[in-house]
């Protein structure tokens, strides 16, 4: 039985309240046209507004998303949506901070030994809990393995933040 060590769970609020705006706009916009009384408008108004609202529940479906870094002692788990990356502590090869150039978002990149790899972007996860969770990982494995095969490579300077 897997036990936790820690975890670190995001949601995707922004696209939550972005679906409630659209919402609004979209409610606006067909009143707007229905208030008109002319025909031609009403039509427009209801087609478009439709189409926000529509576009509203896409973005409330994502809102509702989650996305987790589990640490296990016994293994290391990313779940995103209904897709799972698990590796057990033997087979983890690689983790990694870095920034592609040009980009803002930072990333923690986990590798396997038979080179699956998982790239977990500051775009989609809050930066102090991709930081928390890397510096857990080290931790762990520096505390629980003597002598382990696991190359960190720091290149956002990870641990040395507060």
């Amino acid at each position: 039985m897997s036990n936790l060590i820690s975890e670190y769970t995001v949601k995707l609020t922004s696209f939550k309240y972005l679906s409630w705006v659209m919402i609004g706009i979209s409610v606006i916009y067909i009143l707007s046209g229905v208030t008109s009384g002319d025909q031609e408008k009403i039509t427009e108004a209801l087609t478009g507004g439709i189409i926000g609202l529509l576009i509203a529940l896409f973005f409330y479906y994502f809102g509702k998303k989650s996305r987790t870094i589990s640490i296990f002692d016994d293994k290391l788990q990313y779940t995103q949506s209904n897709k799972t990356f698990s590796t057990t502590w033997d087979n983890l090869a690689l983790v990694k901070s870095y920034r592609e150039d040009g980009k803002q978002s930072e990333n923690l990149i986990i590798m396997t030994e038979d080179e699956r790899l998982v790239n977990i972007s500051s775009a989609y996860f809050e930066k102090s809990k991709l930081i928390s969770a890397y510096k857990d990982i080290y931790k762990f494995t520096n505390e629980n393995f003597e002598n382990n095969s696991i190359t960190f490579e720091d290149d956002m300077d990870w641990l040395k933040s507060e």
